[in-house]
């Protein structure tokens, strides 16, 4: 995704993040997409930026993890003003991706712009699963644009599955909901089945 640009576009780019979630829609429309889904990714150049000038900032962009959360707008929009509920941002531990030079790894004054956290990636998490976090990092090396590119490297600890009844399968009412449908067979020969209470139960 890409939000408008602009240091003074904070309300704005609130208002377009909710707009785009609201009206991306799988299968049902009365749900968001990422309440249906078990696990959401955003991302891209969320151009949320640092409340601060480039004047200002830029000398002390070795404090920049520390100065981060009182001056970073994404920050306030997810704690103070309650935007994206649900969803995570592992901790920054890199330096900002915007406005970079494209040919090394200086920052660029653009109309005394401050350095600012535009390329962001946020998850969410709709299941009881576990998401490990590897890296969340920016690649610094790339160089040939003014922003630098992130990366998130996660591990998904999945579960093993869990049947439902026979009677719940073959109920159409349950057809509606997620993950839930209505198998027919004219007839089904097991062998060497392992699991002995579904076995014993099919065998009534």
């Amino acid at each position: 995704m890409h939000l408008v640009h602009g240091a003074k576009m904070f309300d704005r780019r609130n208002e377009m993040m909710s707009d785009l979630i609201k009206n991306l829609r799988i299968f049902r429309d009365e749900m968001d997409p990422d309440v249906l889904s078990d696990f959401s990714f955003l991302l891209g150049d969320f151009n949320y930026r640092m409340d601060s000038t480039f004047l200002e900032l830029h000398p002390q962009i070795g404090d920049i993890l520390t100065l981060r959360e009182g001056l970073d707008q994404m920050h306030r929009a997810m704690i103070e003003y309650g935007k994206f509920p649900g969803y995570i941002e592992p901790p920054i531990h890199f330096k900002p991706t915007y406005k970079r030079s494209k040919v090394d790894e200086a920052f660029f004054n653009k109309k005394n712009q401050a350095p600012s956290y535009t390329d962001r990636i946020i998850y969410k998490n709709n299941t009881t699963q576990r998401i490990k976090v590897n890296k969340y990092t920016s690649l610094e090396g790339v160089l040939g644009s003014d922003h630098r590119p992130v990366i998130l490297d996660v591990e998904i600890e999945s579960k093993q599955l869990r049947y439902m009844s026979r009677d719940l399968l073959l109920n159409p009412k349950q057809a509606r909901n997620q993950g839930v449908g209505v198998l027919k067979f004219p007839s089904l020969r097991l062998k060497q089945f392992s699991m002995p209470a579904l076995g014993a139960y099919l065998r009534k």
